[in-house]
């Protein structure tokens, strides 16, 4: 988010955790530039928000901590708030990941053909899914994400 707002961008940052918006808040007390930004705790399955209201829906490792049952409303709601030809980013925990990682937080560890069932919306078109890893000072792995770019198409 703050990124984002330095570059020029408004954002509005939701999640549901009140903890994470908390953290968020006070980090943006101690960032420069980042006027351009606001946080809510809410329910990302039903943003207080208009249809098509953003260019970009950048989803920071939260759906991976939606209930499966609950997925697919997440991403019609993502799907809904963005405008004809907006994009939405995704990094999600895939398969492989660390188990102390999983033990830390609850999480969904997807396999590939995972995104084309839950990630599916109508109107959707998937563009990217790319695997990426990340390692800490000494070369170890501590994490593997998905990377999922999908593009708002007209229906």
């Amino acid at each position: 988010a703050f990124f984002l707002a330095k570059e020029g961008f408004n954002v509005l940052g939701f999640d549901g955790s009140e903890a994470a918006i908390a953290r968020c808040i006070k980090r943006k007390g101690h960032e420069i530039g980042v006027d351009r930004t606001a946080f809510a705790a809410t329910d990302i399955c039903s943003l207080p928000l208009p249809d098509s209201t953003f260019d970009l829906v950048v989803d920071a490792a939260c759906l991976q901590h939606v209930p499966d049952a609950d997925l697919g409303k997440a991403m019609r709601e993502a799907h809904r708030v963005l405008k004809p030809g907006g994009r939405f980013f995704s990094y999600a925990m895939r398969v492989g990941t660390s188990q102390s990682v999983r033990d830390r937080m609850p999480v969904r560890a997807l396999h590939r053909y995972d995104i084309g069932h839950k990630y599916a919306v109508e109107g959707m078109m998937t563009e990217i899914v790319d695997a990426t890893e990340f390692t800490d000072n000494n070369g170890n792995l501590t994490v593997r994400h998905w990377i999922i770019v999908q593009r708002k198409v007209a229906l």
